[in-house]
């Protein structure tokens, strides 16, 4: 996460935007531990505490539906996805990634 807040500081033109699928639990920064249980009304602003608490500066947003773990055939998380001006899956790697390979990733498509 903060490899991707450097990233979107090198290129301002870069939209990162995290995609959490809604859960009955997350993770609290400072105390650095699980937090059970979440309810679908307390869980938006637990991930918006996270976010701060991490300092990200993209947004985070909740997906109820599954639908994007079904389009990008998500299998583990977290699952990172490079998606290019047209729309096309240029890359993505399921778990924490290399961060050296998403920026050449995201270097070289964001000169064309």
């Amino acid at each position: 996460m903060p490899g991707l807040v450097e990233l979107s500081k090198r290129h301002a033109e870069l939209r990162v935007v995290g995609l959490c699928k809604s859960e009955n639990y997350g993770y609290d920064v400072g105390e650095k531990k699980a937090v059970r249980p979440l309810t679908t009304e307390t869980y938006p602003a637990h991930v918006e505490k996270f976010r701060t608490d991490m300092k990200l500066t993209y947004p985070l947003a909740i997906n109820d539906t599954g639908a994007n773990n079904k389009a990008f055939k998500i299998i583990g998380v977290p699952t990172l996805v490079v998606i290019d001006r047209e729309g096309i899956v240029r890359w993505a790697s399921v778990g924490a990634g290399e961060h050296g390979l998403m920026e050449i990733v995201v270097d070289g498509l964001m000169k064309k």
